[in-house]
């Protein structure tokens, strides 16, 4: 599948949803704004093939890669959506977790691509943006679906940051406007120490 053709495909398969929901919501003889539909699940299926193109659902199953079922690193609600092999290629969830966390995600056929996140608590917030690397097939064997994240934007607390890392996932070079409107440009060594600060030399 073609990366050009996911942000498409990502809209069509939303334009169905929506058809499917309109249809089924209208059936019968009262107006539609006199009814609703509630589901804890709403799945579509390929007609031809019976494979799964779009959940819906308040606990979505563990991810499908190559033909294999992968136990996911915390139980989340909300949509994801699959490719014609029927794995897992992406999704808008909320983790069942104590952090309020939301997130839209699109994937490789084995690893994370880029996450766009939301994250609160009580005290702080976060939002931002993760590229990953895509695991080898060795490494997916040996790491799962988790790619090493490489590239981070994000407004943290109110720090503007840019983050580049190395394919260990170590953070090597900082751009940040902080919370004081303080500029930081830093590059840093595989233990996290600045060998230079471009703005303090």
């Amino acid at each position: 599948m073609s990366k050009y053709n996911m942000p498409a495909i990502i809209v069509l398969l939303s334009v169905i949803c929506f058809l499917l929901i309109y249809f089924i919501v209208n059936i019968g003889n009262e107006p539609a704004t006199k009814q609703e539909l509630t589901v804890h699940t709403l799945k579509v299926i390929n007609r031809e093939t019976g494979k799964l193109v779009l959940i819906f659902s308040d606990s979505l199953p563990d991810p499908i890669v190559n033909g294999k079922e992968v136990p996911r690193i915390f139980q989340t609600s909300g949509m994801l959506y699959f490719d014609n092999d029927g794995n897992e290629v992406g999704g808008l969830v909320q983790p069942k977790i104590d952090m309020k966390q939301s997130m839209f995600t699109m994937d490789y056929d084995n690893t994370d691509a880029f996450s766009i996140f939301k994250q609160q608590t009580d005290s702080t917030w976060r939002t931002g943006m993760v590229l990953f690397d895509k695991n080898s097939s060795e490494e997916f064997e040996t790491k799962g679906s988790g790619g090493t994240p490489r590239v981070i934007m994000a407004n943290d607390n109110k720090d503007a940051v840019i983050i580049l890392r190395d394919t260990k996932g170590r953070d090597r070079i900082l751009l940040m406007v902080d919370k004081n409107d303080t500029p930081v440009i830093q590059v840093l060594d595989s233990e996290g120490r600045v060998v230079k600060d471009l703005l303090n030399e």
